[in-house]
Formats: structure tokens, C-alpha cells, sequence
């Protein structure tokens, strides 16, 4: 069995929902100023200005989302159930088909990309659902889409507001 470190992913998972909790109170354009000024905010803090919530306020339309389609169109056929990613183990199915699905979920803002795609069989892929604890946290840093789906959001937003919405690139490259 792998060693996950469990302790990065509940913390992680805390992070993003006391930001995206905070944040229910808010506009996306406050939560995004909050952020911007905060020099410790990480993936979790940042996973919460693309959450799809934000889309109605910013009038981010289906055809507009930053996140593609909600569904990958790759082919997988030789692919192996990735559960040691997640749970630590070897997948013991051997006969299962394989899903291809999103590592951070497309319902919480995950793009639809190969960085943010993740292989299961169909059985541990339902077992997964969303929950963002079980998400590899440590695996999002410095993936590509992260950065590009918070500029195209960011974009998006500067229609409600005449104030520069700019993010430090030094921040987004931590993310």
C-alpha cells in the first residue's frame, strides 16, 4: 500500500470549504480581493473563485464555461484503475470497465483536461463521487489548468468591475 498522507488532504479539504463557507456571504469579486491579498493562499483557497456557484453572478453561460465539457472523450481502453492514487491500494478488480473522470470534480469547478483527468475502474469511480477529501491536493500543484481556468474566470469577472482584477503571477504559478 502507498503511504497518502492524509493529514495534507483533510487540511486541504478544510481550507476549501472555511474559504468557500467565508465566501457565501460574499460576492465573487470580494472573495477574489480577500484572496488576492492573502500571500498564503494555496490550491484549496484558489479551487473556490472557479467553483461553478460564481457562474450565474458572473454571467458565465454553458456555452462560455471555462471548464470545457463535462465530460472527457479520450480513449482510455488500456488504461488501469488508478485507486492507489486515491486509496492507497491496488485496485483488486481485475474485469471492471474503466471510467474516465475528473481528479478534482467537474461540480466543483474541475476543467475537463488531461492534468485533471483520473482513471478508475467503475467501481471505485462510483465510490469517489465528490468528495474533495479524497482528492490527491498534493497532485494540483502547478497544474497548468488551474492557473489558465482562474484567468479566464478573472476575465469573465472584469466586466462587473471597473477596479484591475490581477492575481500576482508569482501566486498563480504556486498554485
Amino acid at each position: 500500500m502507498s503511504n497518502i498522507n492524509f493529514d495534507i488532504r483533510l487540511e486541504s479539504a478544510f481550507r476549501y470549504h472555511s474559504t468557500l463557507a467565508r465566501a457565501l456571504e460574499n460576492s465573487w469579486l470580494e472573495l477574489f480581493f480577500q484572496l488576492e491579498a492573502d500571500p498564503k493562499v494555496g490550491v484549496p483557497e484558489v479551487m473556490t473563485l472557479v467553483h461553478p456557484r460564481w457562474h450565474s453572478e458572473l454571467g458565465i453561460s454553458q456555452l462560455a464555461d471555462p471548464r470545457g465539457a463535462n465530460s472527457f472523450n479520450a480513449n482510455f481502453k488500456n488504461a488501469k484503475c488508478r485507486s492507489e492514487k486515491i486509496w492507497g491500494y491496488i485496485c483488486p478488480y481485475t474485469d471492471l470497465n474503466i471510467h474516465v473522470d475528473h481528479s478534482f470534480p467537474f461540480a466543483r469547478g474541475g476543467a475537463t483536461t488531461s492534468e485533471n483527468a483520473m482513471y478508475l475502474c467503475s467501481e471505485h469511480n462510483l465510490s469517489k463521487s465528490t468528495d474533495i477529501h479524497l482528492i490527491p491536493w498534493e497532485d494540483l500543484i502547478n497544474q497548468n489548468w488551474i492557473g489558465l481556468q482562474l484567468k479566464s474566470i478573472m476575465k469573465m469577472a472584469q466586466r462587473h468591475t471597473t477596479e484591475n482584477l490581477y492575481f500576482p503571477e508569482s501566486a498563480i504559478k504556486r498554485i
